[in-house]
C-alpha cells in the first residue's frame, strides 16, 4: 500500500500531525518505537506527571483511533530511503517496510540518522544535529519533512503540538 504520509515518531509532534492528515483524510502511518530516545509517547507521559490533566496524549490517541485512513504499527525505523518513483521507503527493525509519498521524522534532535541516510542537511545545535527546515517544516530532501522544535530552544508540549500541526498542514497542502 502507497501511504500518503509516513509519520516515524509518536510524540506530541508526530501525533498531531496524524490528526490533522487524518482530518483531512489521508492515508497515513505512525511508526512508533515505545523507546525514550525516538520520542515515543510513553517518554513523553513520564515527562509530565499530570498528563492526564493536560489530556494532550490521551484525547489525540483517542481521536486518531476514530480516523479508518491512519494506522499506527508497533516498531523502530531502521533505514529509510527515497524510491525510483520518488516515493519514500521505510524500513522497520524486523524487516517489514512502508511506502509513502511524503515522510515525517518526528523524533528526539539528536536521533537524526534516517535524515542523514536521505541527505537531509544537519545542523549543528547545542544538544546535537538538528535536521534544517524551512518554515512549513521541509527539510532540505523534497518531499522530507521533520520537526524540530527542540531547535528553537523550547521542548515544551505546546511548541510539540504546533510543530505537528504545522508539519500535518504543510504535508497536506503538499499532497493537494
Amino acid at each position: 500500500m502507497l501511504y500518503d504520509a509516513i509519520i516515524v515518531g509518536d510524540s506530541y509532534t508526530g501525533l498531531s500531525a496524524g490528526v490533522q492528515l487524518a482530518r483531512a483524510r489521508r492515508e497515513v502511518c505512525i511508526i512508533y518505537s515505545g523507546q525514550p530516545g525516538n520520542g515515543s509517547v510513553k517518554r513523553v507521559v513520564s515527562d509530565f506527571p499530570n498528563h492526564h490533566e493536560i489530556g494532550v496524549i490521551d484525547s489525540t490517541l483517542s481521536e486518531l483511533e476514530r480516523y479508518p485512513s491512519l494506522r499506527t504499527i508497533d516498531g523502530i525505523a531502521v533505514e529509510a530511503r527515497r524510491e525510483g518513483t520518488g516515493s519514500f521507503r521505510v524500513t522497520l527493525h524486523s524487516g517489514e517496510s512502508r511506502v509513502a509519498s511524503k515522510l515525517l521524522l518526528a523524533f528526539a534532535e539528536n536521533n537524526s540518522t534516517l535524515a542523514r541516510q536521505l541527505g537531509c542537511v544537519i545542523e549543528n545545535g547545542a544538544f546535537g544535529g538538528l535536521i534544517w527546515t524551512d518554515p512549513g517544516m521541509m527539510t532540505t530532501v523534497p518531499g522530507v519533512y521533520a520537526t524540530r522544535n527542540d531547535g528553537r530552544g523550547t521542548s515544551d508540549t505546546i511548541s510539540a503540538v504546533a510543530d505537528g500541526i504545522l508539519a500535518g498542514i504543510s504535508i497536506h497542502t503538499a499532497l493537494l
